[in-house]
């Protein structure tokens, strides 16, 4: 997981990849621009370095993803109860300043093998308010950046 779990295992040289779930807080700020997450990653990216030097292996995102809403950066973790949904606003450029300040900062780095990303519905669970707010790409600007990332040359 992404809160010290990841810097205190011992076996990671044991596998093919440091696996980690990547939900680290990039901002204390509702809506922050693609610049000061890009600023928010840097002391995580120091330790993921670190972690991926002394296990001599990649780092690879089990799991990344981010909520369609204006504090998605704060705590990238949290899950919205469907009674949440119906009364928080959603906001995708946060979601897609988030993908981009991944992308950016994250994808281009030595230490990096790549991610996973989280969340991807079926097409029966594609309506309403949960889906607006969720952490779906689906139907919203960042699923064009997530594309290009991954499509770019690393």
């Amino acid at each position: 997981n992404w809160y010290r779990e990841f810097e205190d295992i011992q076996f990671w040289s044991e596998l093919d990849f440091v696996g980690v779930q990547a939900y680290f807080p990039l901002s204390d700020q509702p809506g922050p621009s693609a610049s000061a997450l890009r600023k928010g990653w840097a002391t995580h990216s120091d330790k993921l370095a670190a972690v991926s030097r002394s296990a001599g292996r990649p780092v690879l995102f089990t799991e990344i993803g981010y909520r369609s809403i204006a504090d998605a950066a704060v705590e990238p973790w949290k899950w919205a109860s469907r009674q949440q949904a119906q009364v928080t606003e959603s906001d995708n450029e946060t979601q897609a300043n988030l993908y981009t300040a991944f992308f950016e900062e994250v994808w281009p780095q030595p230490w990096f093998a790549g991610a996973c990303i989280w969340r991807w519905h079926t097409a029966s669970e594609t309506r309403g308010a949960v889906t607006a707010i969720d952490f779906t790409p689906q139907g919203k600007p960042s699923l064009d950046i997530i594309r290009s990332g991954f499509l770019a040359a690393r």
